[in-house]
C-alpha cells in the first residue's frame, strides 16, 4: 500500500478485545491496512480493563460476548464516571448474531457503534470514522471534561404504524390534533 487513506488512523490508540484469535488478527490487519500502528490486543473483558487503566485508549474494539465481562459490561464501566477507566472516545462491539436484546443492553451502556460479522475492512475504517467525527463534534463544541453523553433510550413513537385489530393489518388511520394541520 503506497499511500495511505486521506483519513487514516494514523496517531490513533486501538485497543482489540476478542476471545477469537482470528478476529484479533482480522482487525489487527484491517487496521494496519488504514495507518494504524498503536495497537494493542486482548483476549476477555478483565484484561481490556486493565489495558484501558494502563493505556491511553482512544478506540476500543471489543467482542460482545467475552468472559468474564462482556462487551456492554465492558462499556458500562468504561462509560461510568464513578469508575477509575479512563474513557476511550470511541467504543465499538463486534457480533456475529447479536439478539435484539444484546443490541439494546448494549445501545444502552453507552456504545458508539455495533458492526456485525463478517464485515470489510472498508466498513470498519468507516464506521469507526464515523464515530470518530461525531465524537470530535461532541467535544469541541459542549463537552468539557472529556466524557461523551449518556446513550439511554428515550421513549419513542413506533417506527411503523400501529395495527388496529379490527381489520388485520391495515393500518391504523393517523389521528391528527388541530395543532398538527
Amino acid at each position: 500500500m503506497s499511500a495511505l487513506h486521506p483519513r487514516s488512523f494514523r496517531g490513533l490508540t486501538f485497543l482489540v478485545a476478542s476471545p477469537c484469535e482470528f478476529t484479533r488478527e482480522l482487525l489487527l490487519y484491517a487496521l494496519s491496512a488504514y495507518g494504524a500502528e498503536d495497537i494493542h490486543e486482548s483476549v476477555d473483558g478483565a484484561d481490556a480493563a486493565r489495558l484501558l487503566r494502563e493505556k491511553n485508549i482512544q478506540v476500543l474494539l471489543a467482542d460482545l460476548r467475552m468472559a468474564p465481562i462482556d462487551g456492554p459490561t465492558l462499556t458500562r464501566l468504561v462509560r461510568c464516571e464513578e469508575t477509575s477507566l479512563p474513557q476511550p472516545a470511541v467504543v465499538v462491539l463486534l457480533a456475529d448474531d447479536p439478539t435484539v436484546e444484546e443490541v439494546l443492553e448494549a445501545r444502552d451502556a453507552g456504545i458508539d457503534d455495533l458492526i456485525r460479522f463478517p464485515f470489510s475492512a472498508e466498513t470498519l475504517h468507516r464506521r469507526v470514522h464515523r464515530c470518530l467525527s461525531r465524537w470530535r463534534h461532541l467535544s469541541s463544541s459542549w463537552i468539557c471534561d472529556s466524557r461523551l453523553p449518556p446513550r439511554r433510550r428515550e421513549p419513542r413513537a413506533p417506527v411503523w404504524p400501529r395495527l388496529d385489530a379490527r381489520k388485520g393489518c391495515q393500518p391504523a388511520v393517523p389521528q391528527y390534533r388541530e395543532t398538527d394541520r
